[in-house]
């Protein structure tokens, strides 16, 4: 007996690393690209941001929101 189903191949890996090699076929041609897809952004945090997510944090606001989106 299989321990996964065979549909277990039809998964695949998260979209955002795909975008990686595109990225650096971009930045070989010479274009400046800001990447938001992975990890830390490669630039500092705004002030008024940093601001704003301590505030959400001290209103409890941690949690996921509904995939549909807020209304």
């Amino acid at each position: 007996m299989e321990l996964f189903a065979d549909r277990i191949h039809a998964i695949d890996s998260e979209n955002a690393f795909k975008i990686g090699p595109k990225i650096l076929a971009l930045e070989l041609q010479g274009k400046n690209i800001i990447k938001l897809n992975l990890g830390e952004p490669d630039f500092p945090l705004p002030s008024f941001i940093k601001e704003e997510i301590k505030r959400q944090i001290d209103l409890d606001n941690t949690h996921y929101c509904d995939p549909k989106g807020l209304k």
